[in-house]
């Protein structure tokens, strides 16, 4: 049997979330079940909505998801991107110590 609670603050207890966590929740999230106070549709919306956080390897932001590959790579580029920089810096801190040798 589905139990319908009363009040949000009910709800909140029952799904052991704070009363402002669920109240953000139906404010932010476009898929929870924000007019039902149906404990069993915020327990499925709760268990699908972990699905998507840590340990899953996707991460959802912006409303799309990205998989862990993705990820990885993007990471990937990032840290090549980042040697690159100190290649340069290091070429021209070279570049700038010959210089004032010369001079």
């Amino acid at each position: 049997m589905d139990s319908i609670t009363k009040t949000w603050v009910e709800l909140s207890k029952l799904l052991n979330v704070a009363p402002q966590t669920l109240s953000k929740w139906r404010r932010q999230e476009e898929s929870c079940p924000r007019d039902s106070k149906s404990l069993s549709d915020w327990q499925v919306w709760i268990k699908n909505k972990k699905g998507i956080g840590r340990g899953s390897g996707r991460l959802q932001m912006s409303a799309e998801d990205y998989k862990l590959e993705d990820i990885l790579d993007l990471k990937a580029k990032l840290i090549q991107a980042q040697e690159r920089k100190e290649q340069a810096i290091a070429q021209m801190r070279e570049l700038e110590l010959s210089q004032k040798k010369e001079s």
